[in-house]
């Protein structure tokens, strides 16, 4: 279950070239069954519109048995009606690279490059 992918990969629609450098603008939520090689369920890009490396937004799921619904910035963007009954665990991680992994003309350069995490929130329903 990824709850947010965003690459900065400057052609549309994954994000804007500013002055000469990518920036994302969009970002896909996207669950899979089963282990690395599972099967895609689900996926949608989501063009917020803005430079999503300018400040803070807020990327959530509502985990249910049935189903995940996911959100940016409180505003409701993929519902998925699906079973996820294997254990999970939450990773926040930053990979550089092409949309493939592989470094290429995408790949952010410099010290000011960064992954910032404000809060994170998790919790069960009682």
């Amino acid at each position: 279950m990824d709850v947010m992918e965003a690459y900065a990969g400057g052609a549309a629609p994954w994000g804007k070239n500013i002055d000469g450098v990518a920036h994302p603008t969009a970002y896909a939520p996207t669950v899979w069954k089963g282990d690395q090689e599972g099967q895609l369920v689900g996926s949608r890009q989501y063009d917020t519109g803005t430079d999503l490396s300018a400040g803070f937004h807020k990327y959530a799921v509502k985990w249910e048995p049935n189903k995940q619904t996911y959100y940016f910035d409180g505003k409701e963007v993929l519902t998925l009606n699906v079973t996820m009954s294997d254990p999970m665990y939450l990773m926040l991680d930053l990979w550089y690279g092409s949309a493939s992994g592989t470094p290429d003309d995408s790949t952010p350069q410099g010290k000011t490059n960064s992954y910032e995490v404000n809060y994170v929130r998790a919790w069960k329903s009682k």
